[in-house]
């Protein structure tokens, strides 16, 4: 795994028409992680997105939203929940 920044100013050569490139943001508008998702996008990527609301600037880049669990939204609670999701992504 690589920051959004390094993502953005140092791009794998390996992200193309054959990979699967996921970013995460709690506000969904860290312009680092937006910027990410847009270049992989436009290198051919799929891009998986997640956030806290599917309304954000982030989702709009994504061919795939998740929205993760936060302050509003503890059911078994917050690291729980978004164990739940890593999970259900992952398979």
């Amino acid at each position: 795994s690589i920051s959004s920044n390094e993502f953005v100013y140092a791009t794998p050569a390996g992200v193309d028409e054959n990979a699967l490139v996921v970013t995460c943001s709690m506000t969904g508008t860290t312009p680092e992680t937006v910027e990410a998702a847009l270049r992989a996008r436009e290198r051919g990527a799929i891009v998986v997105t997640m956030s806290a609301s599917a309304d954000t600037p982030l989702a709009e880049q994504g061919q795939f939203h998740l929205v993760y669990a936060n302050s509003h939204e503890l059911h078994g609670g917050y690291d729980a929940t978004n164990m739940a999701l890593a999970l259900r992504l992952g398979f």
